[in-house]
């Protein structure tokens, strides 16, 4: 019963681990995509800034 224990315990680690990482990729990718398309309107439109003259 105490080597079922350990099992379960090491299943339930490996699984929040599991579940962590998943959630780390996913951030970093929608902050790659919305790095990615605020680049974009910039170039697609870049600031105006008055002339100096």
């Amino acid at each position: 019963m105490h080597i079922f224990a350990w099992v379960l315990s090491g299943v339930s680690a490996a699984s929040f681990a599991y579940v962590a990482l998943s959630l780390v990729i996913v951030a970093n990718l929608l902050w790659d995509a919305f790095e990615r398309e605020e680049q974009d309107i910039i170039d697609e439109n870049p600031p105006r800034f008055p002339s100096s003259q």
